[in-house]
């Protein structure tokens, strides 16, 4: 089903990278909840095509009443789970080409569970 996983320091992003980085990117932009869009975008600025800036304005916790980190759609981390299984559990395999598109098609099918958008 998947592409033999890359070694740490191959062509790919590493799955734990992702998910690192989506809820950097939900705390950055005071979410309530990590959502496929937040996995989504983490996945743009880890291959560097959007930088944190891009996402929008930045909503300190420490102002709005968000406080710490949020919660993460349970649809997500079903698909994180089974991505992880499947990748062998191995913190260091990376997603690369066909894998790496189908993990970015499976979270787009995900719904939100928050109706709230991100501030642009």
């Amino acid at each position: 089903m998947h592409d033999d996983p890359t070694p740490a320091g191959g062509d790919g992003i590493r799955l734990t990278d992702v998910l690192t980085t989506a809820a950097a990117v939900a705390n950055y932009v005071a979410a309530p909840v990590v959502e496929p869009r937040h996995m989504l975008d983490a996945v743009d600025v880890l291959n560097g095509d959007r930088t944190m800036d891009d996402l929008g304005r930045p909503r300190s916790p420490l102002i709005h009443a968000h406080r710490g980190p949020a919660p993460v759609n349970p649809a997500v981390r079903d698909l994180v789970q089974r991505w992880y299984q499947d990748l062998g559990s191995d913190v260091q395999a990376e997603l690369t080409g066909g894998d790496l598109e189908r993990f970015c098609k499976d979270l787009r099918e995900i719904p939100p569970v928050t109706d709230e958008q991100d501030p642009a």
